[in-house]
């Protein structure tokens, strides 16, 4: 049986702000990173509760390092 938790990056993103996860407030705040320019929510690999918000370049340039978390549209 897989017990493992999948952190979304909708919880992410309010996770990193520190605000309880609601989807309307989710998705409000990943519009409001789409403003900040070329950047992600990633996490170091084996550390998922740990969001960071990166230069997109710098996570995909580092595959090794980071992951990006999976949309809860792509669980469906």
């Amino acid at each position: 049986m897989n017990t493992e938790v999948v952190i979304t990056r909708e919880l992410a993103i309010c996770m990193f702000f520190r605000v309880p996860y609601q989807q309307a407030k989710a998705f409000n705040l990943l519009y409001r990173m789409a403003n900040f320019g070329d950047v992600d929510m990633c996490y170091i690999r084996g550390k998922p509760e740990e969001p960071l918000i990166l230069p997109s370049p710098r996570i995909k340039s580092n595959p090794a390092i980071y992951s990006l978390y999976p949309s809860c549209m792509s669980l469906l």
